[in-house]
């Protein structure tokens, strides 16, 4: 169980860290020509960034809240990709649902070994 937390969290920091720093770059792109577009999709793109973060931070406690969390996210990203017609966020919505799958694998797998086995 340790391994799946440590794994879900460690990919979220990492999509969280790259997310950021890819949003930043666009938002300054869109400031730098004046496109107020890559300056909102930046800004917007940067709280999926942020929810990643977050959700890293829920696996360590429990796999069940970052599934719920990476599954909000993925309708965030899913809603800015269709607003904005990007490609990149299509691809971080699916990113975040793949997580959630796994959260919620993690936490099944975690939930039956937790039982007694005269349980069983």
């Amino acid at each position: 169980m340790r391994k799946w937390k440590g794994w879900m969290a460690s990919t979220s920091w990492m999509l969280g860290g790259y997310g950021i720093w890819s949003c930043l770059a666009l938002a300054r792109a869109g400031a730098a020509a004046d496109i107020p577009q890559l300056e909102a999709a930046g800004a917007a793109e940067l709280t999926a960034a942020l929810a990643w973060i977050l959700a890293g931070c829920i696996a360590v406690w429990r796999l069940s809240g970052a599934a719920v969390l990476q599954f909000a996210n993925a309708l965030w990203t899913a809603s800015l990709a269709w607003y904005y017609q990007d490609d990149m966020a299509w691809l971080w919505s699916g990113a975040c649902a793949l997580l959630g799958v796994l959260a919620v694998t993690g936490a099944k797998r975690g939930n039956r070994r937790s039982r007694p086995a005269d349980l069983v």
